[in-house]
């Protein structure tokens, strides 16, 4: 061997020092690399753990005020009409048919009730109509 194979060789090996070339490098490389996944996938799904119970949280938050403010709502939509209705009936009364208040005797539960249906109703159409018409509220 040459000197200048030697100085060659010096070389090489200051700049291989820190390779690993043993035998079971492949071997103990996937372990090392298995033991990364792992530990990437573990923060990922508790990355993503969190991040659905913030969202969790939000829709949570939002379906609380929602209802906070369809009870409101209809709490005051129902005393205005039955105020309303109470109003009108009193003022009418003087000049209505016998025969037409026999007819509110007769139907007035199923009147009330449609009435009560259409009541609820209103809120439900609301909230459809405004969850298709914005993609924000979507969840």
């Amino acid at each position: 061997m040459s000197t200048r194979d030697l100085k060659l060789d010096q070389r090489l090996q200051v700049l291989f020092r820190g390779l690993d070339a043993a035998p079971d490098f492949d071997a103990r490389l996937m372990a090392r690399l298995r033991a990364e996944s792992r530990t990437d996938t573990v923060e990922r799904v508790m990355r993503a753990r969190q991040q659905e119970q913030a969202r969790h949280g939000r829709a949570l938050s939002d379906l609380q005020s929602w209802r906070r403010s369809m009870l409101r709502l209809l709490t005051l939509d129902t005393l205005g009409i039955g105020l309303l209705l109470a109003v009108a009936v009193i003022t009418a009364r003087p000049y209505l048919n016998p025969q037409v208040l026999d007819g509110l005797r007769q139907y007035g539960l199923h009147i009330a009730t449609s009435l009560g249906v259409l009541l609820a109703a209103v809120p439900l159409v609301g909230m459809w109509t405004e969850r298709y018409r914005s993609p924000t509220r979507l969840l």
